[in-house]
């Protein structure tokens, strides 16, 4: 749909730990949209969260996402082109006007 339907984009519910960035598959999705093209907003419970976790959220780093197996890890790695350009989206999605 997002290839075909510009106003078609990915809504991204962040849980309140944001466990979801430590998450492999979880972070798969997000790469996948992001190498799409796909518009992504984040979707966050509260601003307070965010300010209470903000030293972790400024140093997301996909290459700390955790599996059950570390193949599984190795191979969403290997699809993300840019990792460090990866994770500043990541955090701009955060931080920027996306997140809702």
């Amino acid at each position: 749909l997002s290839a075909t339907d510009p106003d078609f984009g990915q809504v991204v519910a962040v849980d309140r730990t944001l466990g979801l960035f430590n998450r492999a598959w979880c972070v798969a999705e997000l790469a996948a949209a992001s190498s799409m093209g796909m518009r992504q907003f984040m979707k966050l419970s509260s601003k307070k969260v965010v300010d209470q976790q903000i030293e972790e959220v400024r140093h997301l780093d996909v290459r700390k996402m955790q599996a059950a197996r570390q193949e599984d890890v190795a191979e969403i790695l290997g699809k993300i082109p840019d990792i460090d350009a990866f994770n500043a989206g990541l955090i701009d999605l955060v931080f920027g006007k996306q997140a809702l």
